[in-house]
């Protein structure tokens, strides 16, 4: 018996109301000639954030569709601090497929499409639900529709503490780390979080009995949390780190002149951040050091002795901070945080700009590598007693290269068998005609290069604009910092297109949508070409190898 689908919620702003059908169709015809389906759970709209958690999933989303595999994104459409509440009433996500905001749909709604789908256009392709957060969302409404999409693996990662508390902070009345307690402890009664925390952890309990999550740490200090405060059952336990520093290959950098000492606080101006503790050591040894604040709110939270400067990490610059670090020669990177952060990607990012880490006690994971200092007032010892001037001279006077640094931690890295080659020179080239792949043979070249050979399906006459769409593997070099100013979506380096023998050139009205503008030899499609084919029985594709595309591991591993 088909069940009615439920009725479409409002759309605030200019988001577009889906009914379960009209995203069917929409999923559909996204997955066409597709190598993978992924359902990932966040808490907004990662595109417009600068968080980790954001930049994760932003750069999870471009390796998974560069590989041609499907992102199917969602969130609450406002920002919510807990659980959603669990009730009888409709609840909403907003629905972003492959970076691109379609519109909001209820969580029935998307779960009739998912089961729809699953047992259809779906049901030979991998399948995978990634949990980046449960902010707003209803543990209920995740665990039914991981039951509709029957996903291949689940992943549940730890950007937060969410699943010990509803406080992800893990802050006792917002103040201290708790140190994740009992729930049943007095540490627990004092605390403002507190009373809500046994139904809290009954309702995360409950969605991982139903899906057996791989919880993926990015750190092993975020791992050792988990397995301290909770006892969840999992599938797996996996420590996978979101980047990683790779030795440089370039010359060493000119050495700064001997001068003040240059700090840098990145983030937001908040508690959790260590803003007051920032602010009293500005007031302490305000003589002994040129204090900057880092980040995209830094003007608004103006502090006497600090200059602010405006800069936040994005997918379209991901290495915003990292530059605004090393354009103003910063030596130390203060990491006050009061809560434990699961991963230090502003320590990573400071060490990629030639600077090092101050922080106090434990909490910092251990890979950040950092100068450990005993308190605050240890912290401010270190500035006025001249060792830090010390120490930032002579690391000056070295004048060695930073370590380049690199996106390598998100769903898309993650191997569970056996390890495979990530990167791939082979472009995957096929065509997509009237919602079919059509796959061509290689008459030349090497597996990156050389001549493709397709032969097209018979055609009416009728058929002058038959169009087909020209796919490939495709990759982003904004993500390389080596290559940070290149802002295209690069599929493949078409050098020469024929039909039926005749020369298609380039600016030719038939390269229709997603060729970038021709270069001096070739002219780049961006993944998803469009071509006008028309009656022509064969097409030729003359590449050059100039691509090393991302390959996802958990696409190529058997079920």
């Amino acid at each position: 018996m088909t069940q009615p689908s439920p009725a479409p919620v409002p759309a605030p702003g200019i988001a577009p109301a889906l009914g379960a059908e009209e995203l069917r169709r929409l999923l559909a015809t996204a997955a066409a000639g597709a190598r993978g389906f992924v359902v990932a759970i966040g808490a907004g709209r990662y595109l417009e954030a600068s968080d980790t958690a954001a930049l994760v999933i932003a750069d999870e989303q471009r390796k998974f569709n560069g590989d041609r595999a499907v992102y199917l994104h969602l969130s609450p459409p406002l920002p919510h601090g807990g659980l959603a509440p669990h009730g009888p009433e409709p609840i909403p996500f907003e629905i972003a497929l492959d970076g691109a905001l379609r519109g909001i749909a209820t969580a029935g709604a998307v779960g009739l499409a998912l089961a729809s789908l699953a047992a259809g256009p779906l049901a030979a392709l991998p399948r995978l639900l990634v949990v980046h957060a449960l902010a707003g969302h209803r543990p209920e409404a995740i665990a039914a529709l991981a039951a509709c999409l029957r996903p291949r693996h689940a992943f549940f990662w730890l950007h937060d503490h969410a699943v010990a508390c509803g406080n992800p902070l893990l802050l006792r009345n917002d103040i201290a780390f708790c140190h994740a307690p009992p729930p049943a402890s007095i540490a627990c009664r004092i605390c403002r979080h507190g009373p809500a925390r046994p139904a809290h952890i009954a309702r995360v309990r409950a969605l991982f009995e139903a899906v057996r999550f791989h919880v993926v740490a990015p750190s092993a200090e975020a791992l050792a949390l988990f397995r301290q405060a909770t006892d969840l059952p999992s599938e797996g336990l996996l420590v996978h780190p979101h980047l990683r520093l790779a030795p440089a290959d370039t010359a060493p950098p000119p050495t700064c002149p001997d001068g003040k000492v240059r700090v840098a606080f990145v983030g937001p101006a908040t508690v959790a951040n260590g803003w007051p503790r920032f602010a009293a050591l500005v007031a302490r040894v305000a003589g002994d050091a040129a204090f900057v604040q880092v980040g995209g709110d830094a003007a608004s939270h103006p502090l006497p002795g600090v200059a602010p400067l405006v800069a936040a990490r994005a997918p379209n610059k991901p290495f915003a901070v990292v530059r605004a670090l090393a354009e103003h020669r910063i030596d130390f990177l203060l990491a006050l945080a009061i809560w434990p952060e699961p991963f230090p990607t502003a320590a990573f990012e400071a060490r990629a700009a030639g600077a090092d880490i101050l922080t106090t006690g434990p909490g910092l994971p251990a890979m950040a590598e950092a100068i450990v200092l005993a308190d605050d007032a240890a912290l401010a010892e270190f500035f006025a007693s001249g060792r830090a001037a010390a120490h930032a001279h002579a690391r000056r006077a070295a004048a060695a290269p930073p370590p380049v640094l690199q996106h390598a931690g998100s769903t898309a890295t993650i191997a569970l068998g056996e390890a495979v080659a990530p990167i791939t020179e082979a472009p995957d080239v096929h065509l997509l005609l009237r919602g079919a792949r059509l796959d061509g043979t290689q008459t030349g070249g090497t597996q990156a290069g050389g001549t493709w050979r397709f032969t097209l399906p018979p055609a009416e006459p009728a058929d002058a604009r038959r169009m087909v769409r020209l796919r490939s593997r495709h990759l982003r070099g904004a993500w390389d910092r080596a290559a940070e100013g290149e802002r295209r979506r690069l599929g493949i380096a078409v050098t020469a297109l024929a039909l039926d023998g005749t020369p298609v050139p380039p600016n030719d009205p038939r390269r229709a949508g997603g060729w970038h503008k021709p270069d001096a030899d070739w002219q780049w499609t961006d993944g998803d070409a469009g071509l006008i084919v028309g009656t022509a029985q064969c097409l030729d594709i003359e590449i050059r190898p100039l691509g090393r595309y991302w390959r996802v591991p958990l696409l190529l591993a058997a079920p």
